[in-house]
């Protein structure tokens, strides 16, 4: 069953057009049969209404979980930084050396792919243990607000 009604309508009209009909086995609904055409489209809100109530519960839940703090978003591990035992992130000096180096350099006017050049003739691999860094690894770092200290949820 589909979790929008006006789709679920809109489809079976051209699917009917075309002179295809479908059984929903579940419900045992025919698409042809005009009676219970009405059931399926009555089927069609009531799945829609709960996709919708699911939906919003789901956004409440981690809206209450930003606000309190307890979002595992604000933990998420990133180069430099790394769980303590309470999981809670904190800088890894070891990777954080790797990272000022990425700010220092771009803040000297270097390019993303210059930077790029340095690591790989450094011997500096990537966060994912490769020898090439993607290119937007760099960019993602030079805009995530991690790095200044500030976590912001629901961009």
């Amino acid at each position: 069953m589909s979790r929008n009604t006006a789709d679920l309508i809109a489809t079976i009209n051209k699917l009917h057009a075309l002179g295809i009909a479908i059984l929903f086995d579940k419900e045992n609904i025919m698409s042809t049969d005009t009676k219970m055409r009405f059931l399926l489209e009555i089927n069609g809100v009531f799945a829609q209404s709960e996709s919708q109530a699911i939906s919003e519960n789901i956004k409440l839940g981690l809206k209450h979980l930003k606000k309190d703090g307890r979002s595992g978003l604000y933990r998420r591990k990133c180069l430099g930084y790394k769980h303590n035992e309470y999981g809670e992130l904190v800088i890894n000096e070891e990777e954080a050396a790797i990272v000022r180096n990425i700010f220092s350099w771009y803040l000297e006017g270097y390019s993303v792919n210059k930077i790029i050049k340095e690591l790989s003739s450094t011997g500096v691999k990537s966060p994912k243990g490769s020898d090439k860094w993607p290119k937007r690894t760099i960019q993602n770092m030079l805009v995530n607000e991690k790095y200044i200290g500030n976590v912001l949820l629901g961009k």
